[in-house]
């Protein structure tokens, strides 16, 4: 058995080249693994994203109805202490 040194150099590249092919399918199965878990991730942040755009816009809504709302009250109850002082103070001037 006689073996030249292009049959050595044949032998020792399809061994490099055969952990090569078996270090890239490791790689792509990670690869791919890391791939699912990102589109996860974005499918989960774009639901918060959407979540808080949908409450921002509620918060909107009724951050002027509140506005308004509060502003009305105030009047409401200015009207009512005025309403009560001057009924007393006519009560006390009659006294």
């Amino acid at each position: 058995m006689n073996i030249d040194s292009f049959e050595i150099l044949v032998i020792i590249l399809a061994v490099t080249l055969s952990i090569f092919l078996i270090l890239s399918i490791i790689l792509m199965t990670y690869l791919v693994r890391a791939a699912k878990d990102v589109s996860e991730i974005i499918s989960k942040a774009s639901t918060v994203v959407d979540n808080i755009e949908a409450a921002g816009k509620v918060a909107a809504k009724k951050g002027a109805a509140s506005i308004f709302g509060k502003a009305i009250v105030s009047a409401l109850d200015r009207f009512i202490n005025n309403s009560k002082t001057d009924t007393q103070s006519k009560d006390s001037t009659k006294n």
